[in-house]
């Protein structure tokens, strides 16, 4: 991973004050990891899957990242619904044939008000990226990564992001980082149906309370009635 994508997840993390436990999909391998950077390192409850064996951060004992090898097709029977509060997947979407499998998985594991980031390399419009080097035949084209580690099957637009990979979610921004671009995904899980109206009546009472608030401020002051 290069070091500005790994830098902007850790951004990422603190802008939605992401907490554990923490999810990491298609992990990269050792200082690499998006867990290894400085947001989300030494963090309790971080766990990181890939299908080959990964060697994680060396972090002290009982700080380290649990690893598991695991097909992100199919995590059930290795993670309960909504057992995370965070899931985080960069270049692993565009090598998986079937990614589709792999972003409902990350959502059902994803805890309701959970954050997921997807990341992988896509294309934008050509004066988004200022790709002036194209020749003038190809007015109409863009930049997108070479195939790289193969096998390497996917390209995303940002109307893909939005509209594919963030379905059902709460969709909040798409990142988009570099001339060749990769672009970041960030949404939220709703709150179960109970819990919204949970959370509903509690911001209605806090509104409630803080206009009494504003109220007993401009109120003049009471004064007591004098003896005639």
């Amino acid at each position: 991973m290069q070091p500005k994508v790994n830098d902007l997840y850790q951004a990422l993390g603190e802008k939605y004050n992401m907490q554990g436990p923490f999810l990491e999909v298609g992990a990269a391998p050792k200082q690499n990891s998006i867990l290894a950077g400085r947001y989300f390192k030494g963090r309790p409850q971080r766990f990181a899957i890939n299908m080959v064996d990964m060697e994680m951060p060396d972090e002290p004992e009982g700080e380290r990242v649990t690893f598991l090898r695991c097909n992100a097709n199919n995590m059930k029977g290795v993670f309960a619904d909504g057992q995370f509060a965070t899931v985080m997947c960069n270049a692993m979407i565009e090598h998986d044939k079937y990614f589709w499998r792999s972003l409902d998985e990350m959502k059902r594991v994803l805890a309701p008000g959970g954050i997921l980031a997807v990341g992988a390399p896509g294309f934008v419009g050509r004066k988004t990226i200022k790709a002036d080097i194209i020749a003038e035949k190809f007015t109409t084209a863009t930049l997108t990564m070479d195939v790289h580690a193969v096998p390497d099957y996917w390209r995303f637009s940002r109307y893909a992001f939005k509209e594919v990979i963030c379905e059902g979610l709460e969709y909040l921004e798409t990142v988009v980082l570099g001339r060749v671009p990769v672009l970041v995904a960030v949404a939220r899980k709703p709150l179960a149906r109970r819990a919204a109206r949970s959370e509903e009546r509690r911001a209605r009472q806090l509104r409630r309370q803080r206009r009494q608030e504003r109220l007993n401020k401009t109120a003049p002051p009471a004064t007591d009635a004098g003896e005639d």
